[in-house]
């Protein structure tokens, strides 16, 4: 006269998963005959022991899953279980500036990190510690020194979806240097003379 009992092990009812996660059923009947189940309401399909059911394949998206079982005696239970499946990966999406870039020491790197379970962002510059990252997702580069600066993010989700995006830019504080190489400024040159000039600079525009 006992129903039989369904038990869910893993993972926890209403979790967000990655396609390919097993969903860990047990089922505890002394006198077991049949156990199914249906997925979003659709046809039954045995669900034999070890009561597992793989999600590969599943496309991301909201699941309901209903887990049927009836002993010999027909005493017959039903438990209804939710899944969200998510194998996307956070958006990093660098705004302004553009990606290699030279620009002024001052200038705001500004980040967009996007993802419906995001958990985690941080960021390195030029391969050193990793700084945790929150939104509006901008870094100052207020009294940083001259050079190259290569900027790595790193995005995960609640599922350990991960992604990284690396980005260099250039800060150059530096004037351009003109030199006058002859003839001597103030003189009085011919008509057809060269004025010779030279520029330096690293990022001459």
């Amino acid at each position: 006269s006992t129903d039989p009992v369904i038990l869910l092990n893993s993972p926890v009812n209403n979790s967000v998963i990655k396609a390919g996660t097993f969903i860990d059923f047990d089922v505890v009947d002394d006198n077991i005959d049949i156990v199914n189940y249906s997925v979003n309401g659709g046809a039954n399909q045995t669900l034999a022991p070890p009561y597992d059911i793989d999600t590969t394949g599943w496309i991301d998206g909201l699941y309901t899953i209903e887990v049927h079982a009836i002993d010999d005696a027909s005493n017959t239970v039903v438990e209804i279980y939710e899944f969200t499946i998510d194998s996307t990966t956070p958006t990093i999406t660098l705004i302004s500036p553009a990606n290699n870039s030279v620009i002024l020491p001052g200038t705001i790197l500004d980040f967009d990190v996007t993802d419906p379970y995001l958990n985690e962002v941080n960021y390195s510059i030029n391969y050193g510690a990793n700084a945790s990252f929150s939104a509006p997702y901008d870094i100052d580069t207020t009294g940083w020194g001259d050079g190259l600066y290569v900027i790595e993010v790193h995005a995960n989700d609640t599922v350990d979806n991960n992604v990284s995006r690396s980005y260099n830019f250039i800060i150059d504080s530096t004037n351009p240097v003109i030199t006058l190489n002859s003839p001597a400024n103030n003189s009085i040159i011919y008509a057809g003379a060269n004025i010779d000039l030279e520029v330096i600079d690293d990022n001459i525009d």
